[in-house]
Parts: C-alpha cells; sequence; structure tokens
C-alpha cells in the first residue's frame, strides 16, 4: 500500500515490459527511488522539527 501512495507522490505511471532483465532493472529502479523519496522527508521533517523547536514564540 505505502509503494502505490509513494507512486502517487512521485507521479509515476505503471510501466510495462516484457524482458526479464528490464523488469528487474525497473524493480530495482523504482525501490532505489523509493528508498531516496522516504530518507530524504525522514531527513527533512527532523530538519524541520530542530528548526521550529528552536524558535520563539512572541
Amino acid at each position: 500500500m505505502a509503494f502505490k501512495m509513494s507512486k502517487t507522490d512521485l507521479k509515476t505511471r505503471s510501466i510495462y515490459h516484457r524482458l526479464r532483465s528490464r523488469i528487474e532493472e525497473h524493480i530495482c529502479l523504482s525501490f532505489a527511488t523509493y528508498t531516496t523519496y522516504k530518507e530524504l522527508e525522514r531527513v527533512l521533517k527532523n530538519i524541520l522539527k530542530v528548526y521550529y523547536s528552536g524558535k520563539q514564540k512572541c
């Protein structure tokens, strides 16, 4: 389920391959993209949390 949600977030579409090597490459690339996206999301969330926790309220 999480991967389908991220495909929407990444604005990707379904791609159909016939050769086994292309299918494996597509899965590998999709997984690498998904992992990078989620890691960037996690890091930015932590950075923003630190940034906003250090601000003084008026």
